[in-house]
């Protein structure tokens, strides 16, 4: 059966391919591994191991930070590079949510510099950041809320305000204390801001989205129906177990310190066991009967907290089996404010005895407007989304660990492998990746024989791009033992970018029909076919309707010119 493989994005009016004369290969920077970008193209940041790399494209500079003692560097977590040379991050290893800016690492202002601050998204201008402060210490120990969301809007000076908490919710969806209530991805107005609620358990997490309005005021909108989609209700959370008693509550002063002592001795002979102290020696009998009965009476009471607890216990994790496992940190906001994207990872439970368990992530559109939650295609691809383009192009990876890491760009519904999309620009580039990217691994094993089974595959990677699609940045990690990873930068403004449009604005439109004949809709004047090599291999002067097109089946790239522009298809027959 014929289908469309690839409803690619498109590129701008003009020709196909660029001349080989005009080609310039992608840069290649060993051992970056590349996590921001600026919506303008011209910063970039890699952080591997403690260290942090800023590149300046426009004046061609480097500023390398690497780890000295307490300095630890750490890159933000959302959109935290600005197009006018801000980048955010940290430099101790406690996270001191600071700033970097003409080659200085500045620390903003933080209710409590001891505790964790995190300084996470910023807007194009650097007007305004946002991110997360400490509120207690890092702990596991009791019910306590770790990090809120802030922001910190820039000064006349060109310093940073205080940090401005944003309004948050005090408890979880379970009614209990949150871990984290953080601020990561920031509009480019500054005005819409997307988080994340780490729950008290420390095991599901929440889309919140914050939005100021035209008065200045803040509002949010925690997206609970995602953790909680069929409303299940939990039963009372009973709160934390009663405590048990101990024999030396009830031992007398002097009951006790001649226990202490004893205890003390053991530790000073070298804790032989065989000599251990038992508490309940250096006790009188009726002091022991006092002990069992306030025993009893905790086994009762422990037992009815018990039964509690296993109750909505059992609930947590039927809501659990429902819910959307967002993926901690993993938060992009559209430049315009309109969409939220963070990506669930569902564990995969067709292989019952797979070791470790596999996990299939999907990323979720969150409209801000309605609030609806739309999961991405992604062709039963298990994919993360790693940034979000003006037109809500979605740059997604299959994961740090994958081997390969491979790429995909998704725009108006349809995913392409990057590989693909690059391979269309131009054959010298085609060739470029050929050399540089492509390799020979284990691709799967033989069923049969358990053999393994090897074939070539494209290192494409974590991808991240510019704002407006003309520049784009990948890393993998690297099979062939270079180096832990590369990191490369293609500038695809010599290729005319990437476009979001499907059509023109006549409808005009070109695909292959199940007898492989191409079947023009709208006002297109001229039409070529090209294989993935760059050849033509089929051209047609003002087609209209079903054209015979006799070629063998195969992927093909074919470009129609219409009165508005080119529109470009990597179609199947």
């Amino acid at each position: 059966m014929n289908k469309t493989l690839l409803l690619s994005a498109l590129l701008a009016a003009g020709s196909l391919y660029s001349s080989a004369a005009d080609f310039q290969a992608p840069a290649i920077y060993p051992e970056a591994c590349f996590q921001g970008i600026s919506p303008n193209g011209r910063w970039l940041a890699a952080s591997l191991n403690g260290t942090v790399t800023i590149l300046d494209l426009q004046e061609d500079k480097r500023y390398d930070y690497y780890e000295t003692g307490s300095y630890f560097y750490t890159e933000g977590l959302g959109n935290y590079v600005s197009n006018v040379g801000v980048v955010l991050g940290g430099t101790t290893t406690n996270s001191d949510a600071a700033y970097w800016e003409n080659g200085e690492w500045h620390s903003l202002n933080v209710p409590n510099p001891d505790m964790s601050n995190l300084s996470c998204g910023i807007t194009p201008d650097a007007s305004r950041i946002v991110g997360s402060v400490g509120t207690a210490p890092v702990s596991i120990d009791g019910d306590n809320l770790m990090l809120a969301p802030a922001y910190w809007d820039r000064l006349p000076d060109g310093s940073y305000s205080d940090a401005k908490l944003l309004p948050r919710p005090e408890l979880d969806f379970t009614g209990r204390v949150p871990q984290h209530i953080t601020a990561i991805s920031v509009s480019e107005d500054g005005k819409t801001v997307g988080g994340q609620i780490m729950d008290c358990q420390g095991t599901l997490i929440t889309p919140i989205i914050y939005i100021q309005d035209a008065e200045g005021n803040w509002t949010y909108k925690a997206l609970t129906e995602l953790i909680n989609p069929q409303n299940i209700q939990l039963p009372e959370n009973p709160g934390e177990s009663p405590a048990g008693p101990t024999i030396e509550q009830f031992m007398t002063e002097t009951e006790k310190a001649t226990y202490d002592k004893a205890y003390a001795d053991w530790e000073a002979d070298g804790y032989d066991y065989s000599k251990y102290p038992n508490a309940a020696d250096y006790i009188s009998a009726e002091g022991y009967a006092q002990y069992e009965a306030a025993y009893y009476a905790y086994i009762e009471e422990f037992n009815a907290w018990n039964e509690k607890f296993m109750a909505f216990s059992d609930t947590y994790w039927e809501i659990y089996d429902t819910a959307i496992p967002f993926i901690f940190n993993n938060v992009c906001m559209t430049p315009d404010g309109k969409n939220y994207y963070s990506t669930g990872e569902v564990e995969d439970n067709s292989d019952p005895f797979a070791w470790p368990p596999v996990s299939i992530s999907t990323p979720y559109a969150i409209s801000t407007s309605d609030w609806k939650a739309t999961p991405v295609d992604t062709q039963g691809r298990s994919l993360s989304v790693t940034s979000v383009a003006n037109n809500s192009t979605i740059m997604l990876c299959n994961g740090v660990a994958a081997v390969p890491m491979e790429g995909y760009m998704h725009t108006n519904g349809t995913i392409t492998p990057i590989k693909d999309y690059l391979h269309s620009l131009s054959p010298e580039l085609k060739t470029w990746m050929d050399e540089t990217l492509k390799i020979e691994t284990e691709t799967g094993y033989d069923p049969d024989t358990f053999e393994p089974i090897y074939g070539e595959v494209y290192m494409t990677g974590m991808l991240l791009a510019s704002a407006d699609l003309q520049t784009l940045s990948m890393w993998n990690n690297d099979p062939l033992g270079y180096g832990f990873c590369k990191g490369y930068l293609f500038d695809l403004k010599q290729y005319g970018g990437i476009s979001g449009a499907t059509a023109d604005a006549s409808g005009a439109d070109v695909a292959f029909d199940a007898a492989g004949n191409l079947v023009v809709t709208g006002d297109v004047t001229s039409l070529q076919v090209y294989d993935l090599s760059g050849r033509c291999l089929f051209a047609a002067q003002a087609p209209q309707g079903t054209v015979n097109c006799p070629l063998a089946s195969g992927v093909y790239v074919v470009r129609a010119l219409t009165p508005a522009g080119a529109i470009v298809r990597k179609l199947a027959k």
